[in-house]
């Protein structure tokens, strides 16, 4: 019985998670950041934007920061999940232009 059990919450766990929930990275060079928006090109040399949650984790040079600390040409790493039904950046992880 206590197996059954198992394995039903095991199942129930499963459903309850979507891959929507998973988190998406991206990483690139910064070309843009304004408002609550960030445009990062990647290496291919796409440019894509995203928008930025207002309760995002933000650092630069590895120290907590403001969104507005961010400059054109540096190099961050984007996390991003789906929030409200938007994709929405959770976490910027950023370092100055190389």
């Amino acid at each position: 019985m206590n197996r059954f059990i198992a394995l039903a919450l095991v199942a129930i766990l499963c459903l309850s998670t979507s891959p929507a929930e998973a988190a998406v990275t991206h990483q690139g060079k910064v070309t843009a950041v304004f408002g609550l928006q960030i445009s990062l090109q990647d290496a291919s040399g796409d440019i894509d934007q995203f928008e930025v949650d207002p309760q995002a984790r933000i650092m630069h040079n590895g120290k907590p920061a403001m969104l507005g600390a961010i400059d054109s040409g540096d190099v961050a790493k984007l996390t991003l999940k789906t929030k409200g039904g938007k994709l929405l950046v959770v976490e910027i992880d950023a370092r100055d232009r190389e």
